[in-house]
């Protein structure tokens, strides 16, 4: 939302960037909000929607290259302060709390939606992380980020597997709800 208007009502481009995000269609949102940024004419909003597309698709670099260039344009865009943008976490991150190491996302997909569970997930480490549902083809599906220190509860069924992954995008764990509920709390391997 800018103001009370939302960015649909503002820019045909804004419009689309925002119904691809709803739709959890996050690199095509991040890829529209790229090109706009192409134009020389490119302004400080464009940038700071450049940069949250990128957050949200798991590109760090990106997103704080984005911002700083919407700052150059504009002191006044609407940025995140940079020091609270994802932290990324560091390659050699492994957690502990999951059912499935990463190396088997290739073979997990989520099955029927039998019964009801909510998953509830603590996020213990220092590290933004990413929440994806494996859908029946174990393709990726984002259900946001999990802050660090912070809290996630979802909705789901008991044949349903949800993936960790860094904001890069790197697969760190698979989880599986248990019914009726199940707590998970994410920690640093060491």
């Amino acid at each position: 939302m800018v103001g009370r208007r939302s960015l649909r009502d503002l820019v045909p481009p804004y419009g689309l960037v925002e119904s691809l995000l709803d739709a959890f269609r996050l690199q095509e949102a991040h890829e529209v909000a790229r090109r706009l940024t192409e134009s020389p004419a490119a302004t400080a909003a464009d940038w700071a929607l450049r940069g949250s597309t990128s957050q949200r698709a798991s590109d760090a670099d990106d997103a704080i290259a984005s911002f700083k260039r919407a700052l150059e344009l504009d002191g006044n865009a609407p940025v995140p302060p940079l020091k609270e943008l994802n932290v990324p976490a560091p390659p050699t991150l492994r957690l502990e709390g999951t059912d499935l190491p990463p190396e088997q996302e290739a073979e997990t997909h989520s099955g029927a939606a039998d019964e009801p569970a909510v998953l509830h997930i603590v996020n213990e480490t220092p590290y933004t992380l990413e929440l994806f549902w494996l859908d029946g083809r174990g393709k990726r599906m984002s259900y946001g980020w999990l802050h660090p220190r912070g809290s996630h509860e979802q909705s789901t069924y008991a044949k349903h597997f949800f993936l960790i992954a860094d904001t890069a995008g790197r697969a760190l764990g698979i989880i599986q709800p248990r019914p009726p509920e199940r707590m998970v709390t994410l920690t640093a391997a060491e």
